[in-house]
């Protein structure tokens, strides 16, 4: 696993694959322990902590907490973009590893069904059209904002981030 705090992030430099267009499925998941404020509570540190952001524009792909202290996450289009996904529940920082995925299913026709899931039970979902994903122009950035960097950096550890374009590999709960 990777450590993240507000100096540390992972960015991969820009790629035409990071733009998985209106019509291709993809997945992308993690594991992650979100570290508390402070050894007596179970607030993250940072409540709009982010865990990935392709781009800094309304045509990226980001994934970050809500910012309400509640541990939950929301799927943008872009930082600050539209909310595609907004989890209902959240769960409390240093309770442990969490395995997370978001899912793309692309069903022809620009229609598409996102979905996500915490340790294998789907959270939310939205049927989307036309949405082109991602930025073949922008730096992916793994646990930070490329727009504000050193703030809302992800602080815990993140372990097996992985993206798998054209397959989207949840299309319901799974163990």
């Amino acid at each position: 696993s990777v450590e993240f705090g507000l100096n540390k992030t992972i960015e991969i430099t820009q790629n035409s694959r990071f733009d998985f267009g209106s019509n291709t499925s993809f997945t992308v998941e993690w594991w992650e322990k979100r570290f508390p404020l402070n050894s007596s509570t179970a607030i993250e540190k940072d409540p709009y902590m982010t865990v990935m952001d392709i781009g800094n524009t309304s045509a990226g792909l980001f994934i970050g907490l809500d910012g309400t202290n509640q541990g939950k996450y929301q799927v943008k289009i872009g930082n600050g973009g539209t909310v595609i996904i907004d989890e209902g529940t959240g769960v409390a920082a240093n309770s442990g590893w969490h395995h997370y995925a978001f899912t793309v299913e692309g069903l022809g026709g620009n229609q598409q069904t996102a979905r996500f899931y915490r340790d294998g039970v789907q959270q939310a979902s939205n049927n989307v059209t036309s949405i082109s994903w991602g930025a073949s122009n922008s730096d992916w950035t793994i646990g930070g904002q490329k727009a504000y960097p050193q703030n809302y950096n992800f602080q815990g550890r993140i372990s097996n981030f992985r993206v798998t374009r054209g397959i989207c590999r949840y299309k319901a709960n799974f163990s």
